[in-house]
């Protein structure tokens, strides 16, 4: 069974003050953890990903700060 969602990502480049943003859509099976990892680290340097999203209607939302960049997403799965 696979089900798909939408994954908004916010990477900002403290140091150098400007923001990308980027959707991850579509998605399925049971990697949804290293997807979701994998979205981290190419949020701040990639256009639009796939994301594999394995949990119906859960809203999941993460903020990573470092001194370089701050990250923010929330991913919301489709029932």
């Amino acid at each position: 069974m696979s089900f798909s969602g939408v994954c908004r990502i916010t990477a900002e480049h403290i140091s150098e003050g400007r923001k990308n943003y980027t959707n991850f859509l579509e998605g399925s099976g049971n990697n949804f953890f290293s997807a979701l990892f994998a979205a981290i680290a190419l949020a701040d340097s990639e256009g639009i990903r796939r994301l594999a999203a394995g949990f119906p209607g859960e809203v999941y939302a993460y903020e990573e700060v470092t001194n370089f960049r701050r990250i923010s997403f929330e991913i919301i799965t489709n029932e």
